[in-house]
């Protein structure tokens, strides 16, 4: 595991913003770019010293100066948003709970962290638009049955 100094030493970390960038060049990696890449499930990871980390435990582990006890929770849903505003040490049933309620027509966007609603209307799709979170996708669709007479 990598030392809190050691780190501070080659990671800067913007806790407003979320946005980690390499002090120094390791490997492929240069000083002054972004630090890490999405793996599939929609979380930034990188590699320092041979050793794989998520960016918001990284982030936990910058600003607190020791690691999380529990899982580290995207407030916001959206796994790329590392604000340290964002983040938060809870155990796995508290992270279960902060789950997204799956609703008909909305879907996530790991990589730009919006949300799209949509709705087919005889075999045809009808997009309503992208939001930055979850509430308001569903606000647009539910938006549209009321003005179009549908019920929920």
């Amino acid at each position: 595991m990598i030392s809190h100094a050691e780190l501070l030493r080659v990671i800067h970390y913007d806790p407003l913003s979320g946005e980690m960038r390499w002090r120094v060049s390791l490997g492929r990696a240069a000083a002054g770019n972004l630090v890490g890449t999405l793996d599939p499930r929609g979380y930034r990871m990188t590699v320092i010293h041979g050793e794989k980390y998520w960016l918001h435990r990284l982030a936990w582990f910058y600003v607190q100066g020791s690691w999380p006890m529990n899982e580290i929770d995207h407030i916001n849903h959206c796994k790329g948003d590392n604000r340290i505003a964002n983040l938060r040490d809870v155990s796995h049933s508290a992270n279960l709970h902060n789950r997204e309620i799956p609703a008909l027509g909305i879907k996530r966007h790991h990589r730009s962290c919006t949300w799209s609603a949509c709705i087919i209307v005889n075999k045809k799709r009808i997009g309503l638009g992208y939001h930055k979170d979850w509430f308001e996708a569903v606000c647009a669709r539910k938006s549209w049955d009321a003005r179009n007479g549908l019920r929920p």
